[in-house]
């Protein structure tokens, strides 16, 4: 679906016992960037296949701007190590852009500060508590077309 110079898709949506869960993507090409707005139970098998359809569809290397304020992780320290080990495969096949992700509990933003740490070597990733913030700060990395879009 196409709409406003954004190409929207979401993933991995469903129902858990009556809550709206998943990872909705707009994609903006021309700004290099892809929001993605988490919701509901995020589990380690949809952040898994949310990374191979980045991978499928040449995304990886785009800024991202995730908003999981609505979002509530269920991933243990475990599937932390696995997020890490998994994103330490793919600039085999692509660049990663940098990542900002908004949170809106401390327990939240200290475990994305834990995966910030353990990715510093493959990926920059920060996490924020504050939106616009999170914005500035992506928007400071310039990226060229042809890396995002890999022409």
């Amino acid at each position: 679906m196409k709409t406003s110079g954004s190409n929207q898709r979401p993933f991995g949506l469903g129902r858990e016992k009556g809550i709206l869960m998943g990872i909705e993507c707009r994609l903006y090409r021309e700004q290099n960037e892809l929001h993605l707005i988490a919701e509901g139970t995020i589990t380690i098998e949809e952040v898994r296949a949310h990374l191979r359809k980045e991978q499928e569809n040449s995304e990886l290397a785009y800024r991202h701007l995730i908003d999981a304020r609505n979002a509530m992780m269920r991933l243990s320290p475990v599937n932390v190590r696995e997020i890490v080990k998994l994103l330490g495969t793919l600039p085999q096949t692509s660049r990663l852009g940098p990542t900002a992700i908004v949170v809106s509990t401390e327990v939240a933003y200290g475990m994305m500060r834990m995966l910030q740490i353990l990715v510093e070597d493959v990926c920059v990733v920060e996490p924020f508590r504050d939106f616009a913030e999170a914005q500035q700060w992506l928007r400071s990395f310039k990226l060229p077309v042809s890396k995002a879009t890999g022409n």
